[in-house]
């Protein structure tokens, strides 16, 4: 904590980030579980969160596009020390704009807290640019599928007797089986 001019301990600041791209219950980091884990983590650092960027059914892109500058804004003029965010692709799923807006945050004297690490030097962003990358690599696999019409899993469009049968028409002699 630090002490404001009459002496008295302030709380730290901290600003949220929570992101789904689906609706409802399906999406897999849900929103209430992000927010609970950026409160824990806040009362763990000794911090006050003192706004929230939560937003359900938002992809990674729009998001950025939307509310990256208003995150740096209120940063700078509230002079924020830690973001607190679950994991690095709530924040975008490109690389580029991943570390560009990282290194902008970094310069501004805020930490970044993820539920992996604190990153609050320009050394930590090793695992962020690994992170980027996975997440820019899975957008684009997810982009090219939906290019295609390709389902997520091939499995995905077999009822449960065509997937149990389905080795027989490759290997009609054998009798293997299929798990379920």
């Amino acid at each position: 904590m630090k002490e404001n001019n009459r002496g008295k301990k302030q709380k730290k600041k901290a600003i949220v980030v929570a992101r789904t791209a689906t609706k409802g219950p399906n999406s897999g980091l849900t929103l209430k579980s992000q927010l609970n884990w950026a409160r824990n983590k806040a009362e763990e650092l000794g911090a006050e969160i003192v706004y929230t960027f939560s937003f359900s059914g938002m992809s990674a892109h729009r998001f950025f596009e939307t509310y990256a500058g208003q995150i740096l804004d209120n940063i700078r003029n509230q002079k924020i020390e830690y973001l607190l965010v679950c994991r690095l692709d709530r924040l975008t799923r490109n690389l580029a704009q991943g570390i560009d807006i990282l290194n902008k945050i970094l310069e501004l004297g805020c930490a970044i807290v993820t539920s992996s690490e604190i990153i609050d030097n320009a050394t930590d962003m090793l695992l962020p640019h690994i992170e980027f990358a996975i997440s820019e690599h899975t957008r684009k696999i997810k982009m090219e599928r939906r290019r295609r019409g390709t389902p997520k899993s091939h499995h995905q469009e077999k009822t449960k007797d065509e997937m149990h049968n389905s080795h027989k028409d490759q290997y009609p002699n054998k009798g293997a089986r299929i798990w379920k």
